[in-house]
């Protein structure tokens, strides 16, 4: 019993552990989304011949990242298929959960696609609001 509940109290400190390290790079890469947003926004409303120039490579370099983040998904997806069937069934469940952790979650996935509608709307949609 006492080695069940020492082995319960590592695991709950590492997750803790796992958790915290995440909540700091978490708030690190929303300062950072912030700023780059708050510039790009800037430089779009401010020098929009510039922006224009930039654009595209953002689009461009969004949908980049968007389709490398799909084919991961699909890697780490059919990597696990294809081992899941050599490892005993005891630990499929343990499996599962490392693979997942593996995959780029819905949040990020909407955040690409949100930054790469914002970066269309800074481009098309923003010079006809200021002409007007």
């Amino acid at each position: 019993m006492a080695v069940a509940a020492r082995v319960w109290l590592l695991e709950k400190h590492r997750m803790g552990v796992k958790r915290a390290g995440r909540g700091i790079m978490d708030k690190l890469v929303a300062g950072l989304v912030v700023l780059a947003v708050s510039g790009v926004s800037i430089l779009a409303y401010q020098h929009p011949a510039a922006y224009s120039k930039l654009s595209t490579f953002l689009v461009v370099g969004l949908a980049c990242v968007l389709l490398g983040v799909a084919v991961w998904n699909s890697a780490v997806s059919l990597t696990y298929s294809k081992l899941v069937k050599h490892l005993p069934m005891a630990t499929w469940e343990e499996a599962s959960k490392e693979i997942e952790a593996l995959k780029v979650t819905i949040p990020w996935i909407v955040g690409f696609v949100l930054a790469q509608l914002y970066m269309l709307f800074l481009e098309f949609g923003l010079p006809t609001l200021l002409r007007e």
